[in-house]
């Protein structure tokens, strides 16, 4: 692009949409740009022929970077292009054609004429498909509202649902939007029937090209629709779009408009000057409304009987005669006025308007700074979005956060990239490396065979020393933050200089999201997954936004499931994985798989430093949340390098946990592509992402993340469920004294790098947080995050796990197939949950009081000892199981849980009614939506000593087993929920859309 940007504007042929495009391109003039203002051949002679005797200095100011041509519009020069179905049709016909040979003609006289963006109408928005062929970005302005906006991009949509052809006459395209009635859908008052289809047609046509730009812009305010435009937060308003007078004075009124149709007429402005304030009725119908005779003679009738004075504008293609009886002795009539000067004349005292979307904006407002325009001039002068070539098999770097829960679904989605095709680098810490690896167990030939040559595990130090606690989150994000991003920068660099492939995209942990940064580096394309819902997506992306200091989560095996999960599916989809986990958590994965992975694995598990010592503990989380960013950025820098020097497949896509984020930045400098994963909810994203609105409202402490305020729920939105501040997460992390130490990992590390990617998945379904997602649509939903089995015909989860922390005891399946159906209690608590010998006593006593057969998971890091008196005769106990199996299993009844958002999918997606009982993080929210909002589960109640006691679970275990309705909803919840993973479905089509985009 040159210094000036050239900038091509075309508007739909109507004076509506004239106007509006032809204010917005003289800001662009005004700030640095050129603009060449396309309309069609018809247009274009009404508007030249308009401008009358224009001030020289005027012309002269803008006759070089304004730039006025025409494209014929496919109809007759004697054809009525009032007659809309006949114009759709030939605008559809003829137009693209023109405009491209314009655009042609253009860029072959000069290098000074060449466009480099588009400014489409947004009734032309197929322009956006001829810029593209040409190298151009592009732009949709609509001049219209935000809410007509919106009808026209749910058109598919109701198509679809048959609400354009349904007997209700009120519908509502969002609970946060106006109802709209049926019969006012504009398409539908055309005129005849047949005009109306043709231009719902046009509309459809239009509407599948807005998708190829990020810039949707509307002639709006948030004042004006704010619930549609938190309907569909990607339009931009940047109305309303006025002509600013700011250096005009008294010669102000006999300035002339560019873009009009009809000369204005300015003598109405002395004549105005004449009238006392507030008398004058003005009136004007725009450039389009014609009435009948009988109709005329009323209005012109009308205004006599007011016996007030009036301004009139009738058209010059006005055929209708005055009846004889007017007067109009206290009126002036002009075929065509200044409308914004007319209306900003004191004067006015009311307008009768058509309520064309101009006309509405021109009188409710009269003077704005346009602020937000200067976002567009920025966005044409700065924007960068180079087409990375891309090996014939793509190359993906997944990253996810070291956790088990982000760990699993990353794995997942990795196994299906290399099934579409794609070649995948799973980087995990280098302690998480070897857990998952040490935890693959008696995995089948066949299928280590079929991923061998396609996925890739390896590891990049997480900043911590070997024996430090991962389990302490502060300390880990801290060592992830110092360390990741030039330990995965390394490892990119290192796998690009051995010759592999080169690696084209990261796809990052939403908690790694930074990693978008380091593939970014490297001219790498990248998305963000989040492994958890979207609610915690949305709670992560609102951190910057509720507080200046702040961090996240967790080092812990819900990060790494769910990111192992979705690793999985990108091998499943054709891409080989690179696996990186903490060294601690590396060697964790490791111990825990019985068969060791081989050099040419598809999915290879690699490690890097936490920025922890050996002996650190890595339960301190706000230890751990230090020591992240300052080991783990480098350490992942350095791998990336090795990986690429020893001439390994080249990473080309890093996906990191949400926590891991910054691992984008890492990726942004070796010139990987990136995307972020949330093993969280979508509320949670949204809490985090609402961090600065919350300290705004003095809600949230700016610098200690407490809580300021006395109300006990708050909205985020008016469209989501109530949340208590009490439990927001960062104050429940178990290992934080502080809360600031996680908030400050999250905000300066995490969410900024959100920016480096268009990807933010979310391990969640639409039927689970239906208003989060429509709070913030960027959120991706691709869950449940689960591994199916495609060869089992009686379990869909496969026999071993990869990615698991501990050894998966499976002879508790057959102990299973020995219990009645409906008849055992699972009780699990996640990788971290620790109770005391209090809390562990009356559980294990409850269990045995309950007299049904249990299931319980007491992990290898448990200190407690039975009480004496325990028999646990109706049960077993494992020190780990292959919980997606066990969840799948008819002999389980319900699920005690710590509600972890991977065990809660786990549970919602097999039908399994849960007991919750929360311990630390977001895990308190989750309790409230799977009780409160989706009421498939009961919670427990503590008693004085703050213990759940043996006869209160006892009782609700009781409860739950007799409670139909509960088992009921849980089992419908189930079918809606996995029906998104199904072929078709949104988290499946999610996937595709996803490797698709990596494989190009």
């Amino acid at each position: 692009m040159s210094n000036v940007p050239v900038v091509l504007v075309l508007p739909y042929p109507a004076q509506g949409h004239v106007n509006p495009l032809m204010i917005l391109s003289q800001k662009l003039v005004e700030n640095g740009c050129k603009v060449v203002f396309v309309n069609t051949e018809f247009d274009h002679k009404r508007v030249v022929s308009s401008f009358g005797a224009q001030q020289h200095s005027t012309k002269h100011e803008e006759e070089s970077m304004m730039k006025l041509v025409s494209v014929p519009d496919g109809l007759g020069a004697d054809e009525d292009r009032n007659d809309l179905g006949k114009l759709c049709d030939a605008l559809q016909k003829t137009m693209p054609k023109e405009l491209e040979k314009v655009i042609e003609n253009m860029h072959l006289k000069s290098d000074n004429n060449k466009m480099s963006f588009i400014v489409a109408d947004l009734g032309m928005a197929w322009a956006l498909d001829v810029g593209r062929k040409f190298g151009m970005k592009g732009a949709i302005v609509w001049p219209a509202s935000a809410t007509t906006f919106a009808l026209i991009r749910s058109l598919p949509s109701l198509i679809h649902d048959g609400s354009l052809d349904s007997d209700d006459r009120r519908i509502r395209i969002s609970p946060c939007m106006p109802e709209m009635d049926t019969e006012d859908f504009f398409w539908l008052n055309m005129g005849e029937p047949k005009t109306g289809k043709k231009v719902l047609k046009y509309l459809l046509y239009c509407a599948e090209h807005i998708h190829l730009t990020e810039w949707w812009l509307c002639n709006t305010t948030p004042e004006l629709e704010p619930g549609t435009l938190l309907y569909m937060p990607k339009i931009l308003p940047i109305g309303p779009l006025l002509r600013n007078n700011d250096n005009d004075n008294n010669k102000s009124a006999t300035t002339k408009s560019m873009g009009q149709f009809w000369e204005e007429d300015h003598s109405c402005m002395s004549w105005l000057d004449e009238q006392a304030h507030g008398s004058v009725v003005y009136v004007a119908f725009g450039s389009f409304t014609l009435f009948d005779q009988n109709q005329f003679n009323e209005l012109a009738l009308g205004l006599d009987l007011t016996n007030r004075t009036f301004l009139w504008v009738i058209r010059e293609d006005n055929k209708m005669e005055y009846p004889t009886e007017f007067k109009g002795h206290k009126g002036k009539i002009v075929s065509w006025a200044p409308q914004q000067k007319v209306l900003s004349h004191p004067a006015i005292a009311c307008f009768v308007t058509h309520c064309g979307w101009n006309s509405t904006m021109e009188g409710l407002i009269n003077e704005n700074k346009y602020p937000r325009i200067i976002t567009i001039i920025e966005g044409l002068r700065n924007r960068k979005s180079p087409k990375e070539k891309m090996s014939n098999i793509p190359v993906v770097l997944v990253l996810p956060y070291p956790a088990q829960g982000h760990v699993n679904p990353l794995m997942i989605l990795s196994q299906k990239l290399v099934k579409n095709g794609c070649k995948v680098v799973f980087v995990n810490t280098e302690f998480d490396h070897k857990r998952v690896v040490s935890s693959f167990g008696d995995q089948e030939h066949s299928r280590k065979h079929e991923e061998e040559s396609v996925m890739k595990l390896v590891s990049v130090p997480d900043g911590l020393g070997a024996d430090d606690d991962r389990n302490d989150f502060g300390k880990l994000c801290d060592a992830l933050q110092n360390s990741m991003p030039k330990e995965l920068e390394k490892l990119i660099h290192n796998m690009h200089l051995k010759g592999e492939n080169k690696i084209s995209f990261i796809v990052a942990d939403l908690f790694m999201a930074w990693a978008l940064d380091v593939g970014k580096k490297f001219g790498m394309k990248g998305a963000i997954v989040g492994p958890a819902s979207a609610t915690t997506f949305a709670l992560t992306y609102s951190i910057p936004s509720l507080i200046h200091d702040g961090t996240l989560d967790s080092d812990a095996q819900g990060h790494v499931n769910p990111m192992m999960t979705f690793s999985q599916k990108l091998v499943e989809n054709g891409c080989k994985v690179i696996f990186v986990n903490t060294e601690f958590n590396h060697r964790r994965v490791v111990s825990s798989m019985v068969e060791q992975q081989d050099e040419e694995s598809v999915l290879k598990l690699v490690s890097i430093p936490d920025g922890l010592g050996p002996h650190d503990d890595r339960n301190d989380q706000a230890k751990l949340c230090e020591a992240i960013p300052k080991a783990m950025p480098e350490a992942l820098e350095k791998l990336i390098e090795d990986i690429h020097l020893k001439g390994e497949s080249k990473i080309n896509l890093i996906v990191a946990d949400l926590c891991m984020a910054w691992a984008l930045d890492v990726g942004r400098k070796m010139g990987i592509k990136g995307a972020v994963l949330c093993p969280a909810s979508a509320s949670i994203f949204t809490l985090l992402h609402s961090v600065p609105m919350l300290i705004h409202d003095g809600i949230v402490d700016s610098d200690l993340g407490s809580i300021l305020t006395s109300k006990k729920t708050i909205q985020l939105s008016p469209s989501m469920p109530e949340m208590e501040p009490r439990t927001f997460f960062w104050l429940h992390m178990a290992g934080i004294i502080d809360s600031s130490h996680y908030l400050n990992y999250l905000v300066h590390h995490c969410t900024p790098a959100l920016n480096l990617t268009e990807w933010w998945f979310c391990d969640t379904a639409h039927e689970l947080e239906p208003e989060v997602l429509t709070l913030l649509p960027k959120l991706i939903p691709i869950g449940p995050l689960l591994r199916i089995d495609h060869r089992s015909k009686t379990n869909n989860a496969p026999p071993r796990s990869l990615g698991q922390f501990w050894e998966e005891d499976l002879s508790c399946m057959s102990w299973l197939d020995e219990q009645a159906h409906g008849s055992v209690v699972y009780v699990a608590f996640g990788s971290f949950t620790l109770f005391d010998s209090n809390q562990f006593n009356e559980l294990a006593l409850g269990l045995d009081l309950s007299n049904r057969p249990f299931l319980w998971v007491i992990r290898e890091d448990n200190k407690m000892e039975y009480p004496t008196e325990f028999k646990g005769h109706k049960g077993k106990i494992v020190s780990w199981a292959p919980q997606q199996k066990v969840l799948s299993h008819p002999a389980i009844a319900c699920f005690v849980t710590h509600c972890g958002w991977n065990s809660t999918m786990e549970g919602l997606s097999n039908g399994v009614p849960l007991l919750c009982w929360p311990y630390y993080g977001d895990q308190l929210y989750n309790e409230r939506h799977i009780c409160d909002e989706l009421k498939v589960g009961l919670g427990f109640d503590k008693d004085h000593n703050g213990l759940v006691s043996r006869k209160e679970l006892k009782t609700k275990v009781e409860q739950i087993f007799n409670d139909e309705k509960i088992k009921s909803r849980s089992v419908a919840l189930k079918g809606k929920v996995m029906k998104n993973v199904a072929k078709g479905g949104t988290s499946y089509e999610n996937l595709e859309k996803f490797v698709k985009e990596i494989k190009q």
